[in-house]
């Protein structure tokens, strides 16, 4: 995964920042579902659980938008959280034992845990599986 945002620094000098990253990331992710309708034709179900998720980052760059370093002030773009376990929430539809879409929620993780500076992401994932 790549990362990037733009923003102007909210701390003193106010000069407009590039931050980016690139990660790697391992889950697992228990979950309980359950159907709450269930025929041989349509399956709705809903599920919640949480992700075991471990980060590996690489190639951060916190600049100002001309590519110049960021001049000193005390945040810590770089101080990671390698693990974190968000919550997630799962819903879809199953038809006729074949085609299941869905959609799943993870909440907040936090990637970066400065005094100053502190970064999280959450998602919104969709899909769709065939069942052979």
């Amino acid at each position: 995964m790549h990362y990037y945002s733009s923003y102007i620094d909210k701390v003193t000098p106010y000069v407009p920042i590039i931050y980016k990253y690139s990660a790697i990331s391992v889950a697992f992710t228990p979950q309980i579902i359950y159907n709450f309708y269930n025929t041989d034709d349509l399956k709705i179900f809903g599920g919640i659980g949480f992700s075991f998720s471990f980060y590996s980052y690489m190639n951060a760059s916190y600049t100002e938008k001309n590519g110049s370093p960021v001049p000193d002030n005390s945040a810590n773009p770089y101080y990671f959280i390698p693990f974190s376990t968000p919550i997630v929430f799962k819903a879809g539809i199953r038809l006729h034992k074949k085609f299941e879409i869905y959609a799943d929620y993870v909440s907040d993780s936090p990637v970066s845990d400065d005094e100053v500076f502190r970064l999280s992401f959450s998602s919104l994932q969709a899909g769709v599986n065939y069942y052979f």
